[in-house]
């Protein structure tokens, strides 16, 4: 398969089962003891959520490497800003799989207690994601700009991703499902569907 297509692919599909793992699937709530007693109401559909919702991540994730290191590959003036990206992209992918651990944990709990405990390692995790991925993005936002790869507008959304992500962990650590997140969150989902399709166009 083209590398192109193959970007492609893992950016528009990961991001669409992400979305309905995470959006349609996982339980909602507006905090970790919410959403920690969700999970060991129903273990079930809770493994199936983050099932999606992490491999959707990892499949965004190594999507946008491939894309970051293309660019880079490619020696244009913003080669520098991708080659920085390429790698936080596919450091975040331990991250992920990690972080699924402690979730499909707390569906496991002894009690309410323990589930809590670890859905919080699982925020806290989140809050690390937040900012490398918000850094990629902004790199990679800038190295659109600077070689013209896509047309410019293509960069307003990982530009607005990569500054909301950081700053709703920072204003909104204690809670989930804030306007500001759900800003953040997708600003990233759309920039990972757009940047795709652009190189499915491409391939």
């Amino acid at each position: 398969m083209e590398s192109k297509m193959q970007t492609g692919l893992l950016l528009v599909l990961g991001a669409i089962v992400s979305a309905i793992g995470w959006m349609g699937i996982y339980p909602v709530g507006d905090s970790a003891p919410e959403i920690a007693q969700a999970l060991l109401d129903d273990p079930t559909t809770g493994k199936l959520g983050m099932l999606l919702g992490y491999g959707g991540m990892v499949s965004v994730m190594m999507g946008l490497h491939f894309l970051s290191r293309g660019m880079t590959n490619g020696g244009g003036s913003g080669a520098a800003y991708t080659n920085i990206s390429s790698i936080l992209f596919v450091a975040l992918i331990p991250g992920f799989i990690i972080s699924l651990g402690f979730e499909w944990a707390n569906t496991e709990a002894a009690n309410i207690q323990e589930a809590v405990l670890l859905q919080n390692l699982s925020f806290a995790i989140g809050g690390g994601f937040s900012l490398v991925m918000g850094i990629g993005l902004l790199l990679t936002a800038v190295s659109i700009i600077l070689e013209k790869t896509y047309h410019i507008l293509v960069a307003i959304l990982p530009l607005i991703a990569g500054v909301a992500l950081p700053v709703s962990t920072l204003v909104d650590s204690t809670a989930t499902g804030t306007p500001l997140q759900i800003v953040a969150w997708m600003s990233f989902m759309l920039s990972a569907i757009v940047l795709g399709a652009m190189n499915i166009r491409d391939a």
